[in-house]
């Protein structure tokens, strides 16, 4: 990566950016999803006792998960939130 690129990820800004913004609110929503899905698996029941509290909880969520990633100090910290709670969560999909 050329010095211009590391600067740009590492500035830390007053203001929010284009691309942080529109990378919040696709991690949100990916977040959001995830964490609703994680969360549904732990719902006894059948499925339509399961999907009535995702369809509730899953916008605010995703609103949460939004928020906590634009509060983000730089655009790699939010890009280092993203990836590592996906990984979390995808873990806990695919292992219980």
């Amino acid at each position: 990566m050329n010095l211009n690129t590391q600067r740009i990820l590492k500035k830390k800004k007053s203001k929010i950016g284009f691309f942080h913004g529109t990378l919040s609110i696709i991690g949100g929503i990916l977040l959001g999803y995830l964490i609703m899905m994680v969360f549904s698996m732990y719902i006894p029941g059948d499925n339509a006792i399961k999907i009535m509290p995702s369809i509730i909880v899953t916008p605010i969520a995703i609103c949460i998960a939004g928020l906590w990633l634009l509060f983000s100090k730089t655009t790699i910290v939010c890009i280092l939130k993203i990836l590592l709670l996906s990984i979390i969560l995808i873990f806990f999909i695919k292992v219980f």
